[in-house]
């Protein structure tokens, strides 16, 4: 008998699911705004958690070559395309040309802010918490309407 491991794209979708449902319950007892921040609470501390783990992963503690790693996790069953991938001794970058886990949402007929708040909220945490040297700017995302996500990584010493 064969097991395959879940992707980040699989356990999201599913996330998704119990998260839109509490959402749901939530916007019935306090207003839309103090529901999408409780979610985007919950996702970023899960990502906080997700990239805590992943420091420890880093023989000889956190470092941006380490960090770019993640972009298999990422990635893995095509759950994203990315380009442009740029790795130097202080800034990784790269742009997100699809990205499926806000498709998967879209499917799902999720609206967008709470799509963010599942998501891309959870990209700022997650490298806080990989290490407190990591910045990351992200001026553009595709699920505001943009093209493309462009994110940059960059190691402070």
């Amino acid at each position: 008998m064969s097991t395959s491991a879940t992707t980040n794209l699989e356990r999201r979708t599913i996330e998704a699911n119990i998260l839109s449902a509490v959402f749901d319950v939530l916007s019935g007892r306090m207003t839309r705004e103090e529901a999408l921040e409780v979610i985007c609470e919950v996702t970023r501390r899960a990502a906080w958690e997700f990239g805590a783990a992943f420091a420890r992963q880093a023989g000889g503690g956190p470092a941006l070559a380490h960090f770019a790693t993640v972009l298999d996790i990422w990635q893995a069953g095509d759950a994203l395309r990315v380009k442009d991938v740029r790795l130097t001794k202080s800034a990784l970058s790269f742009s997100v040309t699809r990205c499926r886990y806000v498709e998967r949402y879209r499917e799902m007929g999720l609206p967008d802010d709470l799509i963010y708040c599942l998501s891309c909220a959870r990209d700022y945490a997650f490298a806080q918490a990989y290490s407190p040297r990591l910045e990351l700017q992200r001026p553009q995302i595709i699920a505001k309407g943009a093209p493309t996500c462009e994110f940059t990584f960059t190691w402070r010493d």
